[in-house]
């Protein structure tokens, strides 16, 4: 069964996410959201802010679980992350 990455980045929703609604109808799906040093290191960045978003995470992560989901979290670069999450998020379901 083909494995679709969702990566959310600003709208932590899945209300009118077209890229989730298509995943979850059609194939396994895999929400992911990371953290991006540059994001979190910014000038502007405040605790409030991140704060905000951690809450957004939360009540994302229990959307998804109602679609049989889960939110992976993860801390980096995009560009090394979202290429090996499929591998690794299917190799440890898989082995569970």
């Amino acid at each position: 069964m083909p494995l679709t990455v969702v990566w959310f980045r600003q709208d932590l929703r899945i209300h009118d996410c077209v890229p989730l609604e298509r995943a979850a109808r059609r194939w396994q799906f895999i929400p992911i959201y990371i953290f991006e040093r540059s994001l979190l290191h910014h000038p502007e960045a405040c605790p409030a802010q991140i704060a905000f978003t951690l809450g957004c995470l939360k009540a994302l992560d229990l959307d998804l679980r109602k679609l049989g989901g889960r939110l992976i979290l993860r801390t980096g670069d995009p560009v090394e992350i979202l290429p090996a999450i499929p591998i690794i998020e299917f190799a440890a379901a898989a082995s569970s």
